[in-house]
């Protein structure tokens, strides 16, 4: 029923008036009624104890002053409950001391008040449900059992008619009762919930004044436009390089403008505004990552990184780097006149942190650090008689299988030319023999030669060979997830479109499942679910797809010549596999499993949908031969 709590007693006050107003005009009736043919001492002894029980509860509603309490105590209840008892008795006496001694006529209005009361104050006090039914026993019990006393049919039936009334008025009590408890409940979750946005906005205000305050912080310059090219956000330290009106500056405003304000500021490079946007036009299609050194026209070098984001949006950081420019510059003057330039380079070249060879112009080795030829692997006997050529090296790479199968003097003869065209190159992720992965970035030198970096990215590979897997696998079971399968699904359906063997789709749910899970916990409801896993993928071809889709819920896309024995064989066997015991350690389960079949449909979400459908009828025992869960599961 719930908890009866200090809101459902103020709602029986709140409606004390009424039932003030009720007890008078019956009081009214009753007097009237009754007047001509009973005793008058009686009558009016009767009216007395009614109006003074009545004034008594009219004065402690008047100073009732209740906490706010979610739930009443035991004492507030059982006083709440004799007060029902209090003003019920009254009324419960009324038939005790008349029915079957007034006139027809009066006897009508004893047992219509009578009525009337009964249902209208326990419906007033049904919020407080123990209060309710005792004020609705205190009545229609006592006049019951008279009517039962009378000894007469139709006093008897009457006396049946009241008791069912009042089991009607308990049902309407605890509906409304119910009705108030949540009411009030939901009320509270409301108010909590609101109390938690409210911390929550306030931990977000917080949050934005600390990214502002990081934002600030910055010493680049930092701008945020949307697809629109409307200003997002940007940090202080862009409007005091590009020399904006900070108090123009503002998120909605322009690109156009931000460029109109730059361009008076001097703080634009030396082209116009229109071949400006061009750029940023140019730059945003080209979908990747750009660094680009401006001169302004203040005489200031700006470095401008610029990144492009989802539908259209970008971002860009500005850095200050004429002093660092100017610095650059000086010292590229005094390293040209430095005889030590040649010693310095073997220096740079000794720590790069991949391999770096530099070939002449006549394509012999130059420079080539211990790491390339670590990384490369090339044998000490090609720099025991001076720089070898860069056609050996290729050569003696092809012939031990580094470019892949084919003929040896093509694959030499293909990588001259890219050479010869003298333009930038890069192999990127070539593996080796051994399982080495290299990016390999070639540039050309303005004397006619080129130089060559050699990085070992094999870890990085693997790495982001590892992060493919996971998207398109469950991390738990090692099957396809729901994506791959997916995949795997659209091409099983359209291989059978073209005639190639025909698709049946198997839904399983494993049965107890849950049971395993809240019984031996979460471990042992993963290890559960690696043996199901592994039972499954024999139970089926190389070439069919096993996935999980999340939980206990398990998929096969099968390839089949004769769809209905061969989808039923294969459920034979899951059901013969997982019906067997599963060791889990310390315990041994048996669980069931339930199969959904689907064929002969080559759209997959209808394919899909007809194969849960099967399942769901699995589950109620409504498939047949395809319900699989014929083993009761056991944990022991």
């Amino acid at each position: 029923m719930g908890r009866i709590g200090s809101d459902q007693l103020a709602a029986v006050v709140r409606a004390g008036t009424a039932v003030q107003l009720c007890t008078a005009i019956n009081i009214a009736v009753v007097t009237a009624s009754f007047w001509p043919s009973v005793s008058h001492p009686v009558l009016m002894s009767w009216l007395g104890c009614t109006l003074l029980i009545s004034t008594c509860f009219a004065l402690s509603e008047c100073g009732l002053n209740r906490p706010n309490r979610s739930t009443l105590s035991h004492n507030a209840l059982r006083r709440s409950v004799v007060a029902a008892f209090l003003l019920a008795l009254p009324w419960a006496a009324l038939p005790t001391l008349y029915l079957g001694s007034l006139p027809p006529s009066s006897e009508l209005v004893l047992v219509t008040v009578v009525a009337g009361m009964a249902s209208g104050g326990s419906v007033l006090l049904a919020p407080v449900y123990p209060a309710a039914i005792a004020y609705l026993a205190t009545i229609l019990l006592p006049f019951a059992a008279k009517c039962f006393g009378l000894a007469s049919a139709g006093y008897a039936f009457t006396g049946i008619l009241s008791l069912s009334f009042a089991g009607f008025l308990l049902a309407v009590i605890a509906a409304t009762a119910r009705i108030s408890v949540e009411r009030t409940e939901a009320l509270r979750a409301v108010t909590a919930s609101t109390h938690v946005l409210h911390q929550r906005d306030e931990e977000l205000s917080a949050q934005n004044a600390r990214f502002e305050t990081a934002l600030n912080s910055m010493t680049q310059g930092l701008c945020f436009f949307d697809g629109d090219q409307k200003l997002v956000v940007c940090n202080n330290r862009y409007i005091e390089l590009h020399g904006l009106d900070a108090k123009r500056v503002r998120p909605g405003v322009s690109l156009s403008q931000i460029l109109d304000m730059r361009h008076a500021a001097g703080t634009l490079p030396s082209m116009s505004k229109e071949d400006y946007l061009l750029w940023r036009d140019r730059v945003g299609r080209a979908g990747n990552v750009s660094e680009t050194v401006y001169e302004m026209n203040n005489g200031r070098i700006y470095a401008i990184r610029y990144r492009p984001l989802a539908n259209g949006a970008w971002v860009a950081t500005t850095d200050d780097i004429t002093e660092r420019q100017r610095l650059a510059a000086e010292l590229e003057t005094n390293h040209k006149l430095l005889s030590e330039r040649t010693s310095l380079l073997q220096v740079i070249i000794d720590n790069f942190p991949g391999g770096i060879g530099y070939y002449d112009k006549d394509l012999r080795v130059a420079v080539c650090n211990d790491k390339a030829k670590a990384i490369l692997d090339l044998p000490e006997r090609f720099f025991v008689n001076g720089s070898p050529r860069y056609e050996d090296i290729l050569r003696f790479n092809a012939e031990r299988g580094e470019y892949g199968p084919g003929d040896v003097e093509a694959h030499v003869a293909r990588r001259l030319a890219i050479v010869a065209a003298r333009q930038p190159y890069r192999n990127e992720q070539r593996m080796r023999r051994d399982g080495t992965v290299l990016d390999i970035i070639g540039h050309p030198i303005e004397d006619g030669g080129f130089i060559t970096t050699y990085m070992d990215i094999t870890e990085r590979y693997l790495a982001e060979a590892k992060i493919a897997h996971l998207a398109t696998h469950d991390a738990l079971t090692g099957l396809p997830n729901r994506v791959l399968f997916r995949e795997r699904l659209d091409a099983a359906l359209a291989a059978a479109a073209a005639g190639d063997r025909r698709v049946a789709l198997l839904m399983l749910d494993l049965n107890k499942f849950k049971d395993v899970n809240d019984t031996l916990g979460h471990p042992a409801g993963d290890k559960l679910l690696q043996q199901v896993a592994n039972r499954l993928l024999l139970c089926v071809r190389t070439e069919d797809t096993v996935a999980r889709l999340g939980g206990d819920e398990f998929a096969i896309v099968v390839h089949i010549f004769d769809a209905a024995t061969e989808s039923e064989a294969i459920a034979r066997r899951i059901q013969e596999a997982i019906v067997e015991p599963f060791d889990l350690g310390d315990e041994e389960v048996c669980i069931g499993v339930s199969i959904g079949i689907a064929l002969d449909i080559l759209n997959a979400e209808a394919l899909v949908k007809s194969a849960d459908e099967a399942l769901y009828k699995s589950k109620s025992g409504l498939a047949g031969r395809r319900t699989s869960d014929r083993v009761r599961a056991r944990l022991h």
